[in-house]
């Protein structure tokens, strides 16, 4: 089976993170990490706003807290997987055009 990772580093909202538990979940994401930002101390309301935000998928998919997205990528290749940003720009690849390889941890910045 194609193992896919999410790594979401610098979230400082967890309303923003409430759809990529959901569409996690619907593709069958082996794992979230919350990396940085102000996710590595969510007091419980902001667990509460999470939940709700999700629609309870945070109680479905996998996830943890990371202080370093840096070093949470350093290990995620060091067990194999590939490592593919996802961003947008001017010098951006479609993701029509990219090829990747399984395992696979996606990384995205989120404001």
């Amino acid at each position: 089976m194609n193992k896919i990772y999410i790594v979401l580093d610098n979230v400082k909202f967890a309303q923003n993170i409430g759809p990529v538990f959901r569409t996690a979940d619907a593709f069958g994401v082996e794992k979230i990490f919350l990396c940085k930002g102000n996710t590595q101390k969510l007091n419980p309301n902001h667990e509460r706003i999470l939940f709700k935000a999700s629609r309870g998928a945070t109680g479905w998919v996998n996830w943890e807290f990371r202080n370093s997205s840096l070093e949470l990528v350093k290990e995620l290749k060091s067990q194999g997987l590939h490592i593919v940003c996802i961003e947008t720009g001017k010098n951006a690849k479609s993701i029509y055009q990219a090829e990747y390889k399984s395992p696979l941890a996606l990384v995205k910045t989120i404001a």
